[in-house]
């Protein structure tokens, strides 16, 4: 399904961005619990929040993301203020969408909105709203 693929490359580039530009963000590092809850105008039922775990460091910008596939996206702005982090995402070919994200990092916790409009075959025109909390859970294994 083209949305579910548009949604994996979108949480793949999002998790190597957040880990690329910690640098300066107040990020505890070790074992983080990752949900994002999507929202799309006029479904006919909320979509189940996913979640996954993966091991933020400073250091470590490699995201644990399956089927991830970003080859036709490319960040064209980011900016950290604080401890929030804003991006804009654009993707082309056949699955083109530009995506906006902007996360806060609270050391131990995370929270944050990536606002999605895309260009679906099969469905048309598509906003979306994916809203996203995380939390620490532990060191690295």
């Amino acid at each position: 399904m083209p949305i579910q693929k548009i949604l994996t490359s979108l949480m793949g580039a999002l998790v190597l961005l957040a880990t690329q530009a910690v640098a300066g963000i107040d990020l505890h590092e070790g074992l983080w619990e990752i949900t994002t809850q999507m929202e799309m105008p006029g479904m006919p039922m909320q979509m189940p929040a996913s979640m996954h775990r993966q091991c933020l460091t400073k250091q470590n910008s490699e995201p644990d993301v399956h089927g991830q596939n970003t080859e036709d996206c490319k960040i064209t702005e980011r900016k950290v203020s604080g401890n929030t982090l804003t991006w804009t995402l654009k993707c082309h070919g056949k699955n083109a969408m530009q995506a906006v994200g902007k996360i806060t990092y609270h050391g131990e916790r995370l929270e944050g909105t990536i606002t999605i409009q895309a260009n679906d075959p099969e469905m048309g025109t598509m906003s979306i709203v994916n809203r996203i909390s995380g939390r620490r859970i532990g060191d690295c294994k």
